[in-house]
């Protein structure tokens, strides 16, 4: 019923006037292994509607009609409902409109649910803070949900200063259960205690006045053709910390003890000061982006063990603060090949003592009048410490081809091969080869 009643308005609203667009994604992924099972599988049709009233206002809206994962069936019950079988969703993406050339064409200011995009880096943004990840695909790093803001930008000659109020916290998509491990260990050793059960309890921030989602501002320009800005926000991190655990047995009289654990999380406060630029030296652009993490107090987490009298507290989030960064560049070669280098201090979800770094490339060669584009060395190697290499690094190799079967149609496929150790972060992921088709009207 609910995407009948999304169809219905997107059709209503169509049928004023104005433009539709969208376009049609559609993912399969084997992991390779014994069992060669398909691990991931998604439909997507994103429906977009914009429409321009006058020459100072916009209203843009989309949706995204989803057909995820494999058709599954507990009982026979279920097979009598085909939304049980089929696993089809609807939901909003960007909805907002735009109100331009306030105070004498000195302002714009767009309210709604939106994607704000900040840094100039290439996918690997540590300034990039005002959406919450959606990790429904694994490997869609850069994949961000929108949120509900009022985004305002003031122009003054060469340079914009921009302010960005959410009123309340965004929740961010977390994998599936097979790469919950990226965010939360669970392979502990508990001395002699045998974990038969983990539940995780979300504490959400209350919305309030007094208690907004976040408050950001940038200010942006260009000096002698390098793109520059510096920013600041203050919200929270998307990845939640343990803020307490209790850890209860199920049978005292057995060893070892069979227990059942309970982590309640929370959303730690931080600020963020960013620096980023763009430009290019002759051929060659380069950039580089900047974000200094400063959570706003120490983040303990509060450990109830059956065993001890007193509540133990762990330091979780040190209030130190942490850089991230990412520095990079492109080039066209002679012969049109494309190479896209970057080196990485900390991904999204990490923090604190705990950053990697990584070395990222991609590279590109268009065949056939770029009817045939190929990447023959593209991936990632991972970097956890720089005086024990050997025992602390990973690697993805991921060479991918792409047939331009049209100017708005093409299909991809790829393999992604991962090695290194088991304490790298990469290493927990999985090898796949992955078929995608996208088409755009």
């Amino acid at each position: 019923m609910p995407y009948r009643i999304f169809l219905f308005a997107f059709l209503f609203f169509s049928s004023l006037g104005g433009e539709i667009r969208g376009n049609f994604n559609s993912q399969l992924r084997m992991e390779i292994d014994s069992t060669r099972g398909f691990s991931f599988f998604r439909n997507n049709l994103t429906l977009q509607y914009a429409f321009k009233e006058g020459k100072n206002t916009d209203f843009f809206g989309e949706i995204h009609i989803k057909n995820k994962g494999f058709p599954f069936a507990n009982d026979i019950f279920d097979m009598q409902n085909s939304a049980a079988c089929d696993r089809t969703m609807v939901e909003a993406g960007e909805v907002y409109f735009d109100v331009m050339g306030l105070f004498k064409n000195s302002m714009d200011m767009r309210i709604g649910r939106q994607r704000i995009s900040w840094g100039t880096a290439d996918g690997v943004n540590p300034t990039d803070n005002l959406n919450p990840f959606d990790l429904e695909d694994i490997w869609d790093f850069n994949s961000k949900k929108p949120s509900f803001a009022v985004n305002a930008k003031w122009y003054y000659d060469n340079w914009t200063l921009q302010g960005v109020y959410e009123p309340f916290f965004n929740l961010p998509v977390l994998p599936d259960s097979a790469y919950f491990s990226l965010f939360f260990n669970a392979n502990t050793d508990y001395f002699g205690l045998v974990p038969q059960k983990f539940s995780y309890t979300v504490e959400n921030p209350s919305p309030s006045l007094g208690n907004p989602g976040l408050i950001a501002a940038k200010i942006s320009g260009n000096i002698k053709g390098f793109d520059l800005s510096a920013s600041y926000l203050y919200g929270r991190n998307y990845v939640p910390y343990p803020d307490s655990v209790a850890i209860t047995p199920i049978l005292d009289s057995l060893r070892p003890i069979p227990v059942n654990i309970e982590a309640y999380l929370a959303f730690p406060r931080m600020h963020v000061a960013g620096f980023d630029f763009a430009g290019s030296i002759k051929d060659i652009g380069i950039w580089g982006e900047a974000g200094l993490f400063i959570p706003d107090r120490d983040y303990f987490c509060r450990i109830n063990d059956f065993r001890s009298p007193v509540l133990v507290k762990e330091l979780m989030i040190s209030k130190s603060p942490y850089l991230k960064f990412t520095v990079g560049g492109d080039y066209i070669f002679a012969n049109n090949y494309y190479v896209n280098l970057q080196f990485v201090r900390g991904l999204f979800f990490e923090q604190g003592d705990s950053l990697n770094s990584y070395l990222i490339l991609r590279t590109q060669k268009t065949l056939f009048d770029e009817t045939l584009e190929i990447s023959p060395v593209s991936g990632i190697l991972e970097i956890d410490s720089l005086s024990s290499i050997k025992s602390s690094f990973a690697y993805v190799f991921n060479p991918y081809i792409k047939l331009n079967l049209y100017d708005n149609a093409h299909i991809t496929a790829g393999i992604r091969i991962i090695g290194g150790k088991h304490t790298a972060t990469m290493d927990k992921l999985k090898d796949n080869v992955y078929v995608q088709f996208n088409y755009k009207f």
